[in-house]
């Protein structure tokens, strides 16, 4: 699978390299939710504030900034079969949520990282079943991550 990056925001100094081996082993864990969905690319676009509300009501409707935002890209005719997707995720939202949680903003970029790859796989998050569900299993996946120190290096 590929993954790349675009950098948008200057908030925090990424390591691209540990971004793209936490998202690879996070979009293994998405394929295992759904083992017929065969993810060939995962792009992830860090912005602030200011470029996520424009995303978030030019293209979703929505008011205001958010987390994250994800859009699904199916292949093209031609073009071998398999799912595309982008995750954009809001750092300064990561920076100013994570400053006060366990993890720091490391674990809350990772989070939303999680929780994007999460819905590129199928999962909602409408009702509160829904919901718990991706709490539990963004949780239990980042504990797993964090063992395998996929999280600390994500900034420089």
């Amino acid at each position: 699978m590929i993954c790349t990056i675009t950098n948008l925001q200057r908030a925090v100094r990424i390591n691209q390299p540990a971004w793209k081996s936490l998202a690879g082993w996070l979009m293994i864990k998405t394929q295992e939710m759904d083992p017929s969905r065969a993810w060939l690319e995962c792009s992830m676009v860090l912005v602030g504030h200011r470029r996520m509300t424009e995303i978030n009501e030019q293209v979703l409707h929505h008011e205001g900034t958010t987390d994250v935002i994800t859009f699904h890209y199916p292949s093209l005719p031609g073009e071998p079969a398999g799912w595309r997707g982008e995750i954009v995720i809001n750092t300064q939202e990561a920076i100013e949520v994570g400053a006060g949680r366990s993890g720091g903003v490391a674990r809350e970029l990772a989070l939303y990282l999680a929780h994007g790859c999460q819905h590129l796989g199928g999962a909602d998050d409408q009702t509160p079943t829904e919901r718990a569900a991706m709490a539990r299993r963004q949780t239990g996946w980042l504990r797993q991550a964090d063992r395998l120190g996929l999280i600390q290096p994500l900034l420089k």
